[in-house]
């Protein structure tokens, strides 16, 4: 876990942590079948799906602010 997170620009790790404290430890989700977020079950934009693929930003659920992985 510690190798992991020195991997993780200071501001990205930041932006983690902050959601972590908002959403009782749980800031990170997955998609499901169809672009749906793993936790409020709300269905993800395409634009939003193809930023994940690509890997370069962090995007987060427009409802629930959780961060995004395919």
């Amino acid at each position: 876990r510690d190798a992991i997170l020195a991997q993780i620009a200071p501001g990205d790790l930041a932006q983690l942590r902050e959601i972590q404290a908002r959403k009782g430890g749980r800031a990170v989700t997955t998609l499901r079948d169809g672009g749906i977020c793993g936790l409020c079950g709300v269905s993800v934009s395409a634009t939003k799906i193809a930023q994940i693929r690509q890997g370069d930003d962090i995007v987060v659920c427009g409802n629930c602010g959780r961060i995004l992985a395919s």
